[in-house]
């Protein structure tokens, strides 16, 4: 039996091994990203500066426009559960439609994938990225 017991021990702290590597890679449950960092001061324009709205590639022209889809970003990372859409429309008509996926932490960071579609002259554009909480709050395209 002094066998059986010590080959117990050796899987358990194998098992105890293996979980302890896979800690360092976690997924967040629920539906906002849990943070130790606090949101900005500053709301979404110090939040969401350099998201996939503010890009070249955007095809966003208008600043009010930019303005508005950045900060759309911002309400899908920071508050919004996953696959909850956030909406928004210019006055200059175009439009966008923001979902967020499920949060995931790399290293200290909490980090979101999300979509961004574009609806600009009546052309339909869909943005793809992730995005990663920094220190100070903001979220940063990664």
């Amino acid at each position: 039996m002094p066998i059986r017991r010590v080959s117990l021990a050796f899987r358990a702290i194998g098992l105890t091994a293996a979980a302890l590597s896979l800690a360092g890679c976690t997924t967040l449950t629920g539906g906002a990203p849990s943070s130790s960092f606090a949101p900005p001061a500053g709301g979404p324009s110090v939040g969401m500066q350099d998201g996939l709205a503010a890009r070249p590639n955007s095809g966003l022209e208008a600043e009010a426009s930019r303005s508005l889809a950045l900060a759309a970003e911002y309400q899908a990372l920071e508050y919004k559960g996953r696959g909850e859409a956030v909406t928004w429309q210019a006055e200059s008509g175009e439009s966008g439609r923001v979902v967020a996926y499920q949060p995931y932490r790399v290293g200290r960071q909490d980090c979101r994938q999300f979509s961004h579609t574009l609806t600009i002259e009546g052309e339909i554009k869909t943005l793809k990225g992730a995005a990663c909480r920094t220190e100070n709050g903001s979220w940063a395209v990664i």
